[in-house]
């Protein structure tokens, strides 16, 4: 009488079953790999097959358990670019109005999506971004090239002088030429008492002394 074994076959194991999944993916996506790589034999067939191929292997790597995250990521990567996108257009562009919709339209994102990532890259919403560029490009004018106010915020795309001293004082503080004098007195202050410090260095300690000369 055939004596049976006490010992089973036994079942594979999480790892061991994950394992051979892991292979028999990885032989699918190794053959689009390798018929790419084939093509470097045959140049003629470049053109019409390794667009058919990469989509084959995005297709297979789509098709791994962390096919999921790798969307995500792509379409985390197309948002950035998109708000990028509207970034560099607002720089070029911001002595034009513009429309929040046309903005969404550079960006390729509707309206309420291009809003949130736009603020989670910047802080601010499209439009406040697009103030401070004009706000700031106008102060830099009067400070360097000795523009009056409301010609700087004329040059900048502001249509109204009155708009344009109410919001300037809102985000620096002062009213345009009042900060420009303040800004201006400070440097020259600082000049001074650097200058000072070079010709008379007995009255500083070292400290001050290094502190000038990063000045």
């Amino acid at each position: 009488m055939p004596i049976k074994s006490s010992k089973s076959a036994a079942a594979p194991t999480p790892n061991q079953a994950s394992c051979t999944c892991d292979q028999a993916a990885s032989a699918d996506l190794l053959q689009p790999c390798i018929r790419l790589v084939d093509l470097l034999d045959a140049p003629a067939d470049i053109p019409v097959l390794s667009n058919l191929i990469h989509r084959e292997i995005v297709y297979r790597l789509l098709q791994y358990p962390q096919g999921e995250r790798l969307r995500t990521i792509a379409r985390l990567d197309d948002q950035g670019r998109g708000t990028a996108k509207a970034l560099a257009w607002l720089r070029a562009n911001y002595t034009k109005p513009f429309r929040l919709d046309e903005l969404a339209a550079v960006a390729r994102m509707g309206v309420s999506t291009l809003h949130h990532h736009f603020h989670r890259a910047t802080s601010l919403s499209p439009l406040q971004y697009h103030k401070q560029l004009r706000l700031m490009s106008a102060r830099e004018r009067m400070l360097v090239e000795g523009l009056d106010a409301t010609r700087a915020a004329f040059e900048v795309g502001y249509e109204s002088s009155s708009q344009f001293t109410r919001e300037y004082k809102r985000l620096f503080g002062e009213p345009p030429m009042r900060d420009v004098k303040a800004r201006r007195l400070s440097s020259s202050s600082a000049i001074g008492r650097c200058a000072s410090c070079r010709t008379s260095p007995s009255g500083f300690s070292a400290i001050q002394r290094q502190l000038c000369a990063t000045w």
